[in-house]
């Protein structure tokens, strides 16, 4: 596997379950230091929802995934 293919999950990575329903919170980035983090919001019906942007830090990430799942209630 080339160096470019490769991804790196962040430990915050986590499954929640908001109103009976559980979500897959994916945080991760490429493996090079100069990437940059992005989230993936996957339903128990498999539907996806990827960031439209990039963060500095998983926790940004995190945080924005979450603030995302927050306003859909």
């Amino acid at each position: 596997m080339k160096a470019e293919d490769e991804v790196v999950t962040s430990p915050l990575s986590r499954t929640i379950d908001v109103n009976g329903k559980h979500l897959m919170v994916n945080v991760y980035k490429g493996a090079f230091e100069e990437d940059e983090w992005l989230f993936e919001v996957v339903q128990s019906d498999g539907h996806a929802e990827v960031s439209p942007m990039m963060y500095t830090s998983d926790r940004d990430a995190l945080e924005a995934a979450l603030q995302i799942i927050k306003t859909a209630r």
